[in-house]
């Protein structure tokens, strides 16, 4: 006999419904897999297309530097797009996009979970968790998340988590019948999530508290059976990683100060601008514009203070009363008391003192869970049948996001049309003005890409990036000699060896240094982008910026390589190999001496590699495959240069 799924109608229709969002979703989010890549997504996934057997695939997933853990499941799921890599960014948005559905069907198993276990009884649960997941599947602020091709490190972190969460819910379900199997699916989902959640993205090790948010608040009158026990555990397993993250804060103090060295912010002044952004982003999840939505955010004003602006008092007073009193009455009002401290839980670490820049609209992929718990609540709480009322407002408010992520997706297909929105959007954003003056240049108005980029040096002067910026876009146009003086002046001078340290100075110099070999910028010699670095390396702001520092100097060394300079070359490859320790910097350390003969100092650069190999042992095994292939070609280059020495002495 095979089992029969029997549906009622009713249900009939909230599956059709389910299928209807995610079809819908996926429908809106394909307008924007023709948008391309941002950020750190070519900083990340540049190796990508060199991943061609399990080895370079090792390497790809082991090397990630996304974050201080590495990422590596993170890393490991973007191999499944390696083969249209880089042609198609639009394969990884496709998987991203489904990734997003999938976390989509996750929430709502786990929100009807939770209803069920509500005192009071709640009209129609499974359609408050519905409304639920159609509201965060629609729900436009998180467009980024899905749209930007590395962010596939939250979204599959969120999986983990909400997997995780799924897990311990379905364990205390069981708390009172099989305890002992109950106790093993809450151990499971919580300790195996976070190790999953964590190696994806870090702040998945906020798994803990998200459980125990839930626990203190949705789950807070329900009275576990073995109740000593469960308090044990929760102590164990919930509690006691909790406590360890400001632990680690303490540990890792002076390497978060370090950070702040690019910034032009304090710990301080970065706590009291998240109490601004926090209350943005509430804003937002509850009323979503797109004008005040897309990826750039840079220019988000700074609190210097209490009242400065005075926004920021507001904001601290909103925030301590909201948190006292979701704590206090999480079990007289335990939806609201979750919204509340389900957010500020998902926001614990990103919002933290850590040296992290102040808005991105992704860090709301998990932490808008909360307040759209609440507004979905609203609709289907105890108070008999909803109104008719109610179902149309719930069905405009439905329409509402819909109508928003349909205008957001499409902007963010269209990067003609995005670069010229969101520059007038964020007219002080140092990203969007760049965004907008390479889409001018790659459509060849050079003179107006020039403009853009500096009219935005003119706004913020002390920004190296920006000034550096307005030098490659002079390239072609004539007058680069005259913007090179114009960096050769005492004040811009002094801009480059104690101005702004900006994200810009690498992609742009790495631009003009192609360039100028090249020969596409032709007032400007190698010499000139020598000086320009030399100048900007002593700035005391790159201190605590590995990646920097090496791009810098590995520019260096690539420049006088260029020049068939092998002693300043071997120079700056070793100071760039000082500051990160990348495999295919220690392959050319060996490569370039023996190039030009110099047998014995490769063999020694070889050894130095081999030293200072990583500590990951399967990391340190791709280390030593590659450098025994290259002591394999040295060896053999060797003995051919000694045979013909050889040789040469027999015919003499």
């Amino acid at each position: 006999m095979t089992a029969k799924i029997s549906l009622t109608k009713e249900g009939w229709i909230h599956f059709s419904a389910l299928l209807a969002i995610l079809g819908i979703v996926y429908y809106l989010y394909q307008q924007g897999f023709s948008g391309g890549s941002f950020f750190d997504d070519l900083h990340n996934l540049g190796s990508l297309d060199k991943v061609r057997d399990f080895d370079s695939a090792l390497g790809f997933i082991m090397n990630g530097s996304g974050g201080p853990l590495g990422r590596p499941l993170a890393y490991l799921s973007f191999i499944l797009n390696a083969p249209s890599w880089p042609d198609s960014i639009g394969d990884i948005l496709h998987t991203n996009t489904c990734i997003h559905l999938i976390n989509g069907l996750l929430l709502i198993w786990l929100a009807y979970k939770l209803v069920r276990f509500f005192p009071e009884k709640i009209h129609s649960p499974e359609k408050l968790a519905l409304t639920l997941g159609i509201l965060w599947l629609a729900h436009p602020l998180l467009v980024s998340a899905n749209l930007m091709a590395v962010q596939r490190m939250t979204t599959l972190s969120a999986t983990f988590v909400l997997g995780g969460l799924l897990t311990f819910v379905t364990g205390l379900e069981n708390i009172r019948t099989h305890a002992r199997r109950a106790f093993w699916l809450m151990t499971l989902g919580i300790s195996l999530g976070t190790a999953l959640a964590t190696l994806t993205k870090e702040n998945g090790i906020l798994l803990p508290l998200y459980a125990l948010v839930i626990q203190a608040t949705l789950l807070a009158n329900v009275k576990p059976h073995a109740s000593a026990w469960f308090i044990w555990w929760r102590r164990i397993f919930l509690i006691l990683p909790v406590l360890a993250l400001p632990v680690y804060f303490v540990f890792t103090w002076p390497q978060i100060i370090d950070g702040y060295a690019i910034r032009d912010f304090s710990p301080g002044e970065r706590l009291l601008t998240q109490s601004r952004v926090l209350a943005n982003y509430l804003y937002l999840i509850a009323v979503p514009l797109r004008s005040s939505l897309g990826p750039y955010h840079d220019d988000f004003i700074v609190s210097r203070g209490i009242f400065s602006p005075y926004s920021t008092f507001v904001a601290l007073a909103f925030w301590l009363t909201a948190f006292i009193g979701a704590f206090i009455y999480r079990k007289k009002y335990p939806v609201a008391s979750f919204g509340i401290l389900w957010f500020l839980a998902g926001h614990n670490l990103e919002s933290s003192v850590l040296s992290l820049e102040n808005y991105f609209e992704h860090r709301n992929y998990l932490p808008a869970i909360g307040p759209l718990f609440a507004i979905s609540y609203f609709f289907w709480r105890q108070n008999g049948r909803p109104g008719v009322w109610l179902k149309y407002a719930l069905a405009a408010y439905i329409g509402l996001y819909l109508i928003v992520l349909h205008g957001a997706t499409e902007v963010w297909g269209n990067r003609n049309l995005a670069a010229e929105l969101w520059s007038r959007d964020h007219p002080a954003s140092e990203r969007a003005a760049q965004e907008l003056s390479q889409r001018y240049f790659s459509l060849g108005k050079r003179q107006r890409a020039q403009e853009i980029i500096a009219h935005a040096s003119q706004r913020d002067p002390q920004n190296i990036g920006l000034a550096l910026q307005t030098l490659q876009t002079a390239c072609g146009l004539g007058n680069e000699k005259a913007i090179l003086e114009q960096l050769e002046r005492p004040e811009a001078d002094k801009i480059l060896k104690q101005g702004k340290v900006s994200t810009l100075i690498c992609g742009t110099m790495s631009n003009m240094a192609y360039m100028v070999i090249d020969k596409q910028c032709g007032q400007i010699a190698a010499n000139d982008l020598q000086q320009i670095i030399d100048r900007v390396l002593p700035n005391p702001r790159l201190k605590g910026t590995p990646d920097i520092n090496y791009c810098l100097h590995d520019l260096k060394s690539m420049l006088y390589y260029n020049e068939r300079n092998l002693e300043m070359t071997m120079k700056h490859l070793e100071l760039a190999f000082s500051h990160k320790k990348y495999l295919n910097t220690a392959v050319r350390m060996v490569e370039f001496p023996a190039s030009a003969g110099l047998y014995d100092v490769a063999q020694e650069n070889l050894e130095s590699a081999l030293r200072q190999k990583p500590k990951n042992p399967l990391i340190a095994k791709i280390w030593e495959k590659k450098l025994a292939e290259v002591k394999t070609k040295l060896d053999y280059f060797r003995n051919l240069n000694e045979q013909a020495k050889t040789s040469g002495k027999q015919k003499q």
